[in-house]
C-alpha cells in the first residue's frame, strides 16, 4: 500500500531494469543483472530493449492506462535462462485504496524445470524476491520516507506455469 495517490505512484513506476540499486544476493544469483532500459513505457505498442549484463529481452506495451494499467509482453528473451524459465508478460495494476493507493505487480512466466511441483515453490519466492526489488526501487523515488507498507506475504494470480 501507498500512502501516494494513484498518480503519483503511477509516475513512479519503474521496470525491473531500471531499479536503482542492486539487487539482493538472492536475485543477482539466480537472475541476470539487470543493467538499464531503452524505449519509452508510456506508449501502447512500444517496444522497450531490457539490457543485462551477457543478455537481453525485449518488451511490448501492451496497455497503458494511466494511472491504473501497464500491461507488457516479453517478446524476445536472451538472458541465458531459458533452459529454466520463460518470461512471459508482466503488468501494474493501481487501485485507490483509502487516502493512497494499491499496487499489484504480475509476473508471468513458463517455468521449464520438472518436476513442477518442486520448481514451482522456488519460482514463486523468486518472483515474490523480484516484486519485492522493484517496490523498494519505486519507495526510493519518493522523497517523503515511508511512502508504502509491503505486504506480509506474496499473492500470485495468473496461469500456473
Amino acid at each position: 500500500m501507498f500512502h501516494a495517490s494513484p498518480a503519483r505512484v503511477w509516475r513512479q513506476i519503474t521496470l525491473f531494469e531500471d531499479v536503482p540499486s542492486r539487487p539482493n544476493l538472492f536475485l543477482r544469483l539466480l537472475l541476470p543483472e539487470p543493467v538499464c532500459t531503452r524505449g519509452d513505457k508510456s506508449i501502447p505498442g512500444a517496444f522497450i530493449l531490457c539490457i543485462y549484463r551477457g543478455g537481453s529481452l525485449i518488451k511490448r506495451m501492451r496497455r497503458v492506462q494511466p494511472p491504473h494499467l501497464l500491461q507488457f509482453d516479453v517478446v524476445a528473451q536472451r538472458l541465458g535462462i531459458e533452459s529454466a524459465v520463460t518470461a512471459v508478460s508482466g503488468s501494474y495494476r493501481l487501485f485507490p485504496r483509502d487516502a493512497g493507493a494499491e499496487l499489484v505487480l504480475t509476473t508471468n512466466y513458463i517455468g521449464h524445470l520438472r518436476p513442477r511441483s518442486l520448481f514451482r515453490h522456488s519460482e514463486r519466492w523468486l518472483i515474490h524476491l523480484l516484486h519485492r526489488h522493484i517496490l523498494r526501487g519505486m519507495c526510493a523515488a519518493f522523497s517523503t520516507p515511508q511512502p508504502f507498507a509491503l505486504p506480509h506475504g506474496p499473492r500470485f494470480s495468473g496461469p500456473q506455469p
